[in-house]
């Protein structure tokens, strides 16, 4: 994991918003792509990335140093 990414990582996870932000630019494209493969509509896939990334900024104090973002993001559980 990049050290730019652990740094929004752990600004975030202090209540940092403008943190969070730079990682919802950063891996919005992804969980999107994701969600439309499981999906297949655009509004639908957009409610469920909108989910996992409110489930990311409320579990952040959970996440675990060192780890890819992206697959925690992915793999949260609605």
């Amino acid at each position: 994991m990049a050290t730019c990414e652990a740094q929004l990582i752990e600004s975030a996870a202090h209540g940092d918003q403008e943190a969070f932000w730079h990682l919802w630019e950063i891996h919005h494209a992804a969980a999107m792509a994701a969600a439309l493969r499981l999906c297949h509509q655009h509004a639908l896939a957009e409610e469920i990335t909108q989910g996992a990334f409110l489930l990311a900024w409320r579990g952040l104090t959970r996440f675990q140093k060192g780890n890819p973002f992206r697959p925690w993001l992915m793999k949260l559980d609605f």
